[in-house]
């Protein structure tokens, strides 16, 4: 806590993305610790979803400096923008592709150890909600379009990082079956296509994904 107090980290927004987004690494690492340890597809798929969102917490930290080092911003915004949106459908493909093979019956009976799903999913909501107030210390200055959209995937995925641990208790308590997992990726696999679909038409209608000033 004494680390979010702390201005010398969100003086300068190039230490704020920095620090998101090595907390972004830490859930993709946590996860991928959770997802073999509870059996989770929906953590597994998950793990595709935020390192998505960790490619895209260096659209606004390289954009800053490439900007300083005179690179065109418009250049910077197109290529990481077309870059994003072709790992997002990659992702979601893969994810949604295995979803549809498990609930087909094509790998093993699926077991998900719900206890396991709450304990991980839970802390990468914690993880979530320091990003989010570092975000939101961030000069108003600075609130260009790939800080919003930055900020904007935060929430978002601490939404979903709240989700989970409550799917988790469900199928601990066998509220829900172990399927339902599977269900949860699938879900998870069509969110990052459509966010693939949306950024692509949006870099393709020419509407700016980084500004220096607002």
């Amino acid at each position: 806590m004494a680390l979010l107090r702390s201005s010398s980290i969100t003086e300068h927004p190039l230490r704020t993305y920095a620090f998101v987004w090595i907390l972004s690494l830490g859930i993709v690492t946590l996860e991928i610790v959770g997802s073999g340890a509870s059996g989770s597809q929906a953590l597994l798929a998950d793990i595709g979803h935020v390192a998505s969102d960790t490619l895209l917490a260096l659209v606004p930290l390289s954009a800053l400096v490439f900007i300083r080092f005179g690179i065109n911003q418009k250049t910077v915004s197109f290529v990481s923008s077309i870059v994003a949106a072709a790992f997002l459908f990659f992702i979601g493909y893969h994810v949604v592709s295995e979803a549809f093979e498990s609930l087909s019956g094509a790998h093993h009976e699926h077991e998900v150890n719900g206890i396991l799903l709450f304990v991980f999913s839970g802390t990468a909501a914690i993880l979530n909600v320091f990003q989010h107030r570092l975000l939101s210390r961030v000069s108003p200055e600075y609130h260009h379009g790939a800080h919003k959209g930055l900020h904007f995937h935060v929430l978002m995925d601490l939404v979903k990082n709240i989700a989970l641990p409550v799917l988790g208790l469900l199928i601990a308590f066998e509220l829900l079956p172990d399927s339902a997992d599977v269900w949860a990726a699938l879900i998870i696999g069509g969110l990052l296509i459509a966010r693939a679909l949306i950024l692509l038409y949006t870099t393709l209608r020419g509407k700016p994904v980084i500004h220096t000033h607002e």
